[in-house]
């Protein structure tokens, strides 16, 4: 009989049985010819997902404006792409001081990154140093989504005490989190929080890579 009759149970891929008839270059090629239809082997590189994803399907994603590929596999028992890695992670820096313009609550920097795609992102931000110009006076710097305030789901924990000493530059270091996001595109933005007076932040920076991404 004609064949090759047989297919492996993961990938389907033929091989002849006893029963198919002797014919080598026909079964070498209904091999290469299914393996050459994985993507997996030669993911394609595109600029928007697929519509109708199969489990263990690979794309090379660009993020709009980028010249680089995030290496993503879709997941069928998570509905998600999972992000394998790839190029390097979204990022803005402000070098300079940047200043509240408030004398109390959140006011927003300027200093953002737009996420292209929903997913669960993981975030950096953080600062070179700070200076608040009252003593005992605390001030943070945190990630908001849209324009908004940052929240507390959104890690809002890089804090500092001028404890003692008014107009005392302190270093800040950075933090991390993870922002779910459901839609897109979205920018998250660095604010800085105050209580009184108006504290900086020098050369504050944010940056993010997705662990997710959501069709």
């Amino acid at each position: 009989m004609a064949g090759p009759s047989g297919t492996t149970p993961v990938l389907a891929l033929p091989y002849p049985i006893p029963d198919d008839s002797v014919d080598v270059p026909r079964d070498i090629l209904a091999l290469a010819t299914k393996l050459d239809g994985y993507s997996s082997l030669r993911p394609p590189a595109t600029g928007a997902l697929p519509g109708s994803p199969v489990d263990g399907q690979e794309i090379y994603l660009q993020p709009p404006g980028q010249p680089w590929h995030w290496h993503l596999r879709y997941n069928a028992t998570a509905g998600k792409w999972m992000h394998l890695g790839g190029g390097p992670k979204l990022y803005a820096v402000y070098i300079g001081d940047k200043q509240a313009t408030a004398a109390s609550g959140w006011t927003t920097t300027g200093v953002k990154i737009t996420l292209p795609f929903k997913g669960l992102w993981n975030v950096e931000w953080g600062a070179g140093y700070g200076q608040a110009p009252n003593i005992n006076q605390f001030y943070r710097l945190g990630v908001g989504l849209a324009g908004a305030a940052p929240v507390p789901a959104n890690g809002v924990t890089l804090e500092y005490t001028a404890a003692g000493t008014a107009g005392g530059v302190y270093p800040l270091g950075q933090r991390s989190l993870q922002i779910t996001t459901t839609s897109a595109p979205i920018d998250a933005e660095l604010s800085l929080y105050t209580v009184a007076g108006l504290p900086y932040v020098g050369s504050p920076f944010i940056q993010a890579w997705p662990t997710t991404v959501d069709p």
